[in-house]
């Protein structure tokens, strides 16, 4: 390499360094919950526990996990440490498709194809993210490296690292699956050389298969985890496990060829919702590669592999729903950087006829330009805009932060996204953790210590704890971009919480249902409105979730049923109390007769639902007591 490539390329490097590590700290914000769910996997590997693959979320690949977990023992639990780790792999992937495409097309196109790679938009969103997807394009441009290399080289070193790159690549992400398919394609392109290193190849295989092997055997035994998550998303799946819209195979397809020049991915988590790859000068650029590849693919097998990659590594998007996805798709990335700079240098090459210094000038004005409003989109356009605060789940980090800092005895906390509020705040791993639709509120046992209740802004607690507890003290809270509240926050001192306990009456812990005892119950009067029913629930080793409820009967002997509705989701209560509390008497002048309480088992309710889940009916406590 002479002195003006290696200039190049470590200038190339800078850039992609500088657009990956700028405002790491915060940008992308807070950290969202698959990363979060990551984070629990690191803390079982540091535990000592060391699966081939981790079932959380859906079951993950495992490589990158691992990964993650060194740079967590190495710096510690926050969301930079996380998303250092993909920006290591990116920056790896930037590199090695200078390598790779070198060895196929020379320098000027490699550092044109590079150089767009890294300066791209989608591999800047994509690549600062700490999840499994931007492993892919590493894993896939070394294998291919390697492969060729073992084609022209034929040396057991390359040839046996060909296998084991080929191998560790499935323990990565669900779309590299695919990697095995774009080699093979390589091969069948490039029969003849493939014929004359059969052997090379062979044993290339050999290692691929040993090193996959344990991830086979475990998909073996656990079939299920093999396609969990690509029946959830597949475009066939008439009821998708998914985020956003689903759509039909042949649109699937449609947008997925649409996204590098038309409409791109929707989810701002991964870009700038509906931009395509590449704006229109370098979108031209694309559709100019594309032809001249095509052409060549003729002669040179390196350009149809080129093609056979974007199209095999495209069907990550084209058969899913949710479809376009550059974050599924992410393994074409520098793929597809390829084209517009196999065009760029037809163009070059012309100029190069009049003055070489101006032809190299001009690719290096392309690039810089390229990187600047790549900069400016990420941090300006996408960074600030308040969707991608939303989109992140940013909020939970703030109440991470909150939990971690208060001096309250007793925590509790009504979030459904819990992992990344227990990654990044070790008191919260240790508090009471209950579902956000929960109308139920956890009442520690011990009558010492205040305590802090902290929710979800969209949560019931909101709702019911200022209702339902006397004294309870609401906290400050921070905002989002958009104003609406990080979270939401109470405070009950032991003394309202003494008081509060001392006006129930005690059933001796009756047992109900299969799993829960009713301790106590409280029947009062607010003023004008109506009595109102408070019930203290002992949970005996609930393994949920459950909905407790309660229902009312006209008379001791029964009667036409009142009413009846969930009072309280519990998942995994133990050695704790759960309050539940519901207006159940709609004359102030009526006096409940037979109280039914109890649980039923079945799966968590739905945002808003009031049906009760199904199981046994749980026998009755008689009540009589007047409401006064």
């Amino acid at each position: 390499m002479s002195g003006g490539h290696r200039s190049a390329v470590v200038a190339l490097l800078i850039g992609a360094a500088l657009l990956r590590l700028h405002r790491l700290d915060d940008l992308p914000p807070g950290l969202y919950h698959d990363i979060g769910v990551n984070g629990l996997d690191a803390l079982d590997v540091l535990a000592g526990h060391f699966p081939i693959f981790f079932a959380r979320n859906f079951g993950r690949e495992a490589l990158f996990i691992y990964v993650q977990t060194l740079f967590v023992a190495l710096g510690g639990f926050h969301p930079l440490v996380f998303n250092l780790a993909g920006v290591s792999f990116s920056m790896l992937s930037v590199a090695l498709a200078y390598r790779l495409f070198r060895d196929w097309f020379g320098h000027e196109v490699a550092i044109g194809a590079a150089g767009l790679f890294a300066f791209s938009l989608w591999a800047v969103i994509v690549g600062r993210i700490g999840l499994r997807a931007t492993v892919v394009p590493a894993f896939t441009l070394v294998s291919l490296l390697l492969l060729s290399r073992t084609l022209r080289d034929r040396r057991p070193a390359v040839t046996i690292a060909s296998g084991v790159a080929a191998g560790l690549s499935l323990y990565t992400y669900l779309s590299a699956r695919l990697i095995p398919f774009i080699l093979a394609a390589f091969l069948l392109l490039s029969s003849r050389r493939a014929i004359a290193a059969r052997r090379q190849i062979a044993l290339a295989a050999l290692v691929g298969g040993l090193t996959f092997l344990p991830e086979a055997a475990y998909f073996v035994l656990h079939r299920e985890t093999l396609l969990q998550r690509a029946t959830d998303v597949w475009v066939f799946n008439s009821r998708p496990e998914i985020e956003g819209e689903a759509t039909t195979p042949s649109r699937a397809i449609l947008n997925t060829a649409g996204m590098f020049a038309f409409v791109g991915d929707a989810n701002r988590r991964h870009n700038i919702p509906g931009r395509p790859a590449f704006e229109w000068p370098v979108a031209l650029l694309f559709g100019g590669g594309l032809l001249i590849a095509t052409w060549r693919a003729r002669s040179r097998p390196e350009y149809g592999l080129c093609l056979a990659w974007l199209g095999i590594g495209s069907l990550a998007s084209a058969l899913t729903h949710e479809s376009p996805s550059s974050f599924r798709a992410f393994l074409v990335a520098p793929v597809a950087a390829l084209f517009p700079a196999v065009a760029i240098e037809v163009v070059r090459r012309r100029l190069a006829r009049w003055s070489v210094r101006l032809a190299s000038a001009a690719l290096g004005a392309i690039l810089l330009l390229y990187g600047a409003r790549t900069a400016d989109l990420y941090f300006r356009v996408w960074g600030d805009h308040p969707d991608t605060y939303t989109a992140f789940n940013t909020h939970l980090t703030r109440i991470a932060a909150l939990t971690e800092t208060r001096p309250e005895t007793h925590l509790v906390v009504a979030v459904d996204l819990r992992a990344p509020v227990q990654i990044l705040s070790p008191r919260a791993r240790a508090g009471w953790w209950q579902r956000e639709e929960s109308v139920g509120i956890i009442v520690p046992e011990t009558e010492s210590g205040d305590v802090l209740y902290v929710s979800d802004p969209d949560a019931s607690f909101p709702r019911v704890v200022p209702d339902s507890l006397p004294g309870v003290a609401d906290l400050p809270f921070s905002r989002a971009p958009d104003y609406r509240p990080d979270f939401r926050a109470f405070v009950w001192r032991e003394e309202d919480r003494r008081a509060f306990r001392r006006a129930f009456q005690v059933l001796n812990g009756e047992e109900q249902g299969e799993a829960f005892a009713v301790e106590a119950v409280s029947l009062r009067r607010d003023g004008l409105r109506a009595p109102r029913l408070d019930v203290l629930w002992r949970p005996n080793g609930a393994q949920g979730p459950f909905d407790l409820y309660t229902r009312l009967r006209d008379s001791p002997r029964g009667g036409a049923r009142r009413g009846e509705r969930p009072s309280c989701l519990a998942t995994g209560l133990r050695r704790r109390h759960g309050l539940s509390r519901d207006d159940f008497f709609p004359d102030p002048r009526s006096s409940p007769g037979r109280l039914r309480l109890g649980d039923r088992r079945g799966p968590p309710l739905r945002r808003g639902s009031r049906t009760i889940a199904g199981g046994p009916d749980p026998r009755a406590v008689p009540y009589h007591r007047d409401p006064q």
